[in-house]
């Protein structure tokens, strides 16, 4: 009796918090998509796209468009200050905004604010070195608890080669930015205009950056273009 209680307790925490985290990607999380070019010779660019849903489930959880102060030209000129900060020479990096719509965590198309970060590589080395800049946000190691790996490029026979980047390494690139606004008060409304009524500061730290739901578009060696769903490990063979 005690062991069967025992498991119905697990499975209702279980529970619990699966729909926390659903409640929070429905509507709060940003979500990063993007685009990933690798050429033949190693050389390419990338570009990280952060989508602020301006939706919400009415559940009491806010939305991602809401917790930002700033948007637009504001939102930009922010975002530039803060990497200059961290990183220094930004020259290698453009940061833009835009709007338009997008299919958020809860299935409906809805208006979205994208803040999208870009830069060109000259090798697969320098590719490397620009994430890793980003992921360690300007210091010499990687901030406590990141999951950051830098990804691979394999050269296999025959004028194939792979390529292969865990899904964590795009999200803790993009996470020391993410957390520098979250701290920055003139950038995060905690109240989300009004319509956070439930999530705690370290709810949303912890889950309001994820992947999911939106598309990270990939055109690699002489392949055609394909679009992949945030979240996914890339492990990709391509002709060079």
């Amino acid at each position: 009796m005690k062991a069967m209680m025992r498991k119905s307790i697990v499975i209702t925490v279980l529970l619990l918090l699966a729909a926390l985290i659903i409640g929070l990607s429905g509507c709060t999380a940003i979500q990063i998509g993007g685009e990933l070019v690798i050429r033949g010779d190693g050389s390419g660019s990338r570009s990280y796209i952060m989508h602020l849903f301006n939706s919400t489930n009415n559940d009491g959880y806010g939305n991602a468009y809401q917790y930002s102060r700033l948007h637009g030209d504001a939102l930009k000129t922010k975002i530039e200050a803060t990497l200059r900060g961290a990183l220094g020479d930004i020259s290698w990096l453009t940061v833009s905004i835009g709007q338009g719509t997008a299919v958020a965590g809860n299935g409906q198309n809805s208006p979205v604010e994208l803040i999208t970060l870009s830069f060109n590589f000259t090798s697969f080395e320098d590719y490397i070195a620009k994430k890793s800049s980003l992921a360690r946000f300007g210091e010499n190691r990687l901030p406590a608890g990141s999951r950051f790996t830098p990804p691979v490029y394999q050269e296999v026979r025959g004028g194939m080669a792979r390529y292969r980047e865990p899904a964590l390494t795009t999200l803790w690139t993009i996470r020391p930015l993410f957390l520098a606004l979250f701290d920055d008060p003139e950038v995060f409304d905690f109240t989300s205009g009004g319509t956070n009524t439930v999530a705690t500061l370290q709810e949303l730290r912890e889950y309001g950056l994820e992947m999911k739901s939106v598309p990270i578009r990939l055109t690699l060696g002489s392949n055609a273009p394909k679009s992949i769903v945030s979240g996914t490990d890339i492990n990709e063979q391509f002709r060079r």
